[in-house]
């Protein structure tokens, strides 16, 4: 796997996961992208959402890739 590595992470734990990369001086080192916390009340839309962020940010599939 080549690239920056992506993290794709529900919208609900931005502050939690900024202050984690900030705190690990890593917030310049991996992409971050949120899927809106209110996918919570729609769960058959949370693996979707995840499909097409994926497919947009990371397209060959080479990336590292987290999903928080």
């Amino acid at each position: 796997m080549t690239g920056t590595p992506l993290v794709l992470a529900c919208g609900a734990l931005v502050s939690e996961l900024r202050a984690v990369l900030a705190a690990s001086s890593l917030t310049d080192l991996v992409e971050v992208r949120y899927v809106p916390a209110n996918l919570h009340n729609r769960p058959e839309r949370i693996v979707p959402a995840l499909r097409a962020m994926l497919a947009e940010h990371d397209p060959d599939g080479t990336r590292p890739v987290t999903i928080a």
